[in-house]
């Protein structure tokens, strides 16, 4: 499934991004680009979660019912918006 997918791998991606490129002006903007897209991709999850029930990753390593589901959008939205009042 490749919404839990992004919402795993672009806050890595972030963490990564900045450890390398350091503290410049632009960085505050592409984290709220990195949370923005999190809290899309945990938005489709929800979705998805929603129109067809809970789902178990093939390798059985999650399991997202509709409880865990509110738990990560929330949590998306969240970092979303510490990172707009954080990023100046």
């Amino acid at each position: 499934m490749i919404a839990i997918d992004l919402i795993l791998l672009l806050p890595l991606g972030g963490i990564v991004w900045f450890a390398f490129t350091g503290h410049r002006p632009v960085s505050g903007h592409i984290n709220n680009w990195l949370n923005g897209l999190t809290l899309a991709a945990s938005l489709w999850l929800a979705m998805k979660v929603w129109w067809s029930g809970s789902w178990l990753s093939p390798e059985a390593l999650f399991h997202v019912d509709a409880f865990n589901v509110h738990l990560i959008v929330l949590t998306a939205f969240v970092g979303f918006t510490t990172g707009i009042f954080s990023g100046p």
